[in-house]
């Protein structure tokens, strides 16, 4: 009886690595800037700063939608801060 419920809990197991079914979820993704561009006249930067950038997901989960949090820092200190919802 022992050897029959190892066998059964075995294969079971082995069935579940077989069809592709991960028992653990690996929530990941790889952010990568591309490009960015701000605009200067009359010898002062703007305000506003566009960023690109593509987003890869690299886990076995997939991703509904991505909250992207961008800092910017500036030469006098001061600091820009935004966020944006993707997906």
């Amino acid at each position: 009886m022992k050897r029959k419920v190892f066998w059964v809990i075995l294969f079971l197991i082995l069935a579940i690595f077989l069809s592709g079914c991960c028992l653990f979820q690996n929530l990941s993704a790889d952010v990568v800037i591309t490009k960015w561009e701000q605009d200067y006249s009359n010898g002062k930067w703007s305000n506003q700063v566009k960023v690109y950038y593509t987003i890869t997901n690299t886990g076995n989960v997939d991703i509904g939608y991505y909250n992207i949090w961008l800092a910017a820092y500036c030469e006098d200190g001061s600091i820009y801060e935004d966020w944006n919802t993707i997906g």
